[in-house]
């Protein structure tokens, strides 16, 4: 028993990416095993032909043989090669594709305006420093969204301020351009994001 590890539930993560690669290549594995007989097939066909004919033996049914050898040959190459192929892609898509699904359901969360998402990929997955990457920038997501409560809570401490001092004129103007300034401060910072 692992303890600690989470263990893999699903195999296909983004079925659509990791069913078209599989297929990809083994059509091109097929495509392979084809050409592989196409050649070897004429070659070997004529070598045996001007060897046996000296011989008085029948041409013909070696050629028969031979073709069937050299596709049931290219037929269980090609399946072992997809089979392995196979095995070989889902695991490494695995730890490419798992990592951008983790990604994506955490871009869907911070748009929705979460930012208290946290990336925390499995050991030896890939996109390790997108992952670190992604980090970082929620945690400048979240400072910025904390200095922006500042501010606000501050222009509205001022405007409470503000309602309660409008008989004096001075102290009315200088709330007035401390709501000001803060509020230029917010609009700088949406601004440049």
């Amino acid at each position: 028993m692992r303890s600690g590890k989470k263990m893999r539930r699903t195999v296909f993560i983004k079925r659509g990416f990791q069913m078209r690669f599989i297929t990809w290549v083994i059509v091109l594995l097929i495509l392979c095993g084809i050409c592989s007989a196409a050649v070897l097939y004429p070659f070997l066909s004529s070598e045996i032909s001007s060897e046996l004919s000296t011989g008085h033996r029948d041409v013909g049914d070696i050629k028969k043989h031979l073709a069937l050898a050299i596709i049931i040959g290219n037929v269980l190459a090609v399946i072992v090669a997809a089979l392995a192929t196979t095995v070989v892609i889902l695991y490494i898509s695995h730890k490419i594709a798992g990592p951008l699904y983790r990604f994506e359901m955490i871009c869907k969360e911070i748009g929705r305006g979460n930012l208290n998402v946290y990336t925390k990929l499995r050991e030896y997955d890939q996109l390790e420093g997108l992952s670190e990457a992604f980090c970082n920038m929620l945690t400048q997501l979240r400072s910025r969204r904390n200095d922006q409560h500042v501010h606000l809570e501050a222009a509205r401490k001022d405007l409470d301020t503000l309602q309660g001092a409008l008989s004096d004129p001075a102290m009315s103007r200088k709330l007035v351009e401390s709501v000001d300034r803060i509020l230029a401060l917010l609009a700088e910072e949406m601004k440049d994001r």
